[in-house]
């Protein structure tokens, strides 16, 4: 069973895009059950900075496939080939995609509000570091206060959409953690009703097709308690992700508040910028930079003149 992984690092600030796709590609072995188990276990233990819990789930999902396999090698056999083909195939994966969520969707969802926040950091970074050399005054003080409170309302947003994206990715986890959890569910049905036909076939003779009316019967029963099962944990996710909604329209009216804060802010800071006394400031930019960079003159003591002989 494989769990979605970390999102990608945040798109660099003043990329073309904040939006993040979706990572199109499927690993070989998901959906293979033990297989998968020990290449998601592989996976964690070869990260670059390791993480014991990550590692300790994954260790417990591997062991648990593989007492399963030993139990009933042949079960596990028709387990895997079914999730396999539900991972792969197309037309078996997208019901299921639209039945139970698509994690990576999601995930894509929370990078690219974690884009949205290392944006705004680097604005309110690219605002902090503007200065007006020589400004001084009322209106250059009130210029400076001005840009303060609009990189610390940008720096609010900015905390804020990291909120939602830590909230978006953790629904994406749920989603993706019921989403293998039913897959494997229907695999091992189908599993389970291939060898009860296998079963039904081989004593239809002897039981003049007794044994398989007997079989439809089971599996009908069968699929009737899956998609029982299936729908508790899809309630349980709709549930969890009411939450999530909730939680993330806080934010997201937190956001908007802000956002409405820094408005006149913005306004405040181009009026004051009309005033700016261009030649005055220019100069005193001139005379700052020449302090700066002007190296005071070495002093190298006179040379002492030769003895009279």
């Amino acid at each position: 069973m494989s769990a979605p992984g970390p999102p990608a690092e945040p798109t660099p600030p003043g990329s073309t895009t904040l939006v993040a796709e979706p990572d199109g590609e499927i690993p070989v072995l998901e959906g293979t059950g033990l297989a998968s188990s020990w290449a998601d276990l592989g996976d964690a233990v070869a990260q670059e900075q390791p993480d014991g819990l990550t590692i300790a789930f994954a260790a417990a999902g591997a062991g648990l496939d593989t007492l399963g396999a030993v139990t009933d090698p042949f079960d596990e056999v028709l387990s895997s080939g079914a999730g396999w083909l539900i991972e792969h195939v197309w037309f078996l994966r997208e019901p299921l995609d639209a039945l139970a969520g698509d994690p990576q969707q999601v995930i894509a969802q929370a990078r690219t509000w974690s884009n949205i926040a290392a944006e705004l950091r680097s604005i309110a970074v690219d605002q902090t570091a503007t200065e007006v050399p020589g400004w001084s005054g009322q209106a250059g003080e009130a210029y400076r206060d001005a840009v303060h409170r609009y990189t610390r309302s940008v720096v609010d947003v900015a905390g804020q959409a990291d909120g939602v994206a830590d909230v978006v990715l953790g629904s994406g986890a749920a989603v993706g953690t019921v989403r293998a959890l039913v897959r494997d569910l229907i695999a091992d049905f189908l599993a389970w009703a291939v060898r009860q036909a296998i079963s039904a076939l081989a004593a239809a003779t002897v039981t003049a097709g007794a044994s398989t009316a007997v079989a439809v019967t089971a599996i009908a029963l069968e699929a009737y308690r899956l998609a029982r099962l299936i729908t508790e944990h899809l309630a349980r996710l709709l549930d969890e992700l009411s939450d999530a909604g909730d939680t993330v329209g806080r934010l997201v009216d937190g956001m908007r508040h802000a956002v409405v804060e820094a408005r006149p802010t913005a306004s405040h800071m181009h009026e004051s910028l009309e005033k700016v006394p261009a030649a005055e400031v220019t100069e005193a930019g001139k005379q700052v930079s020449g302090a700066e960079l002007d190296e005071p003159p070495s002093e190298e003591p006179p040379a002492e003149e030769p003895p009279d002989r």
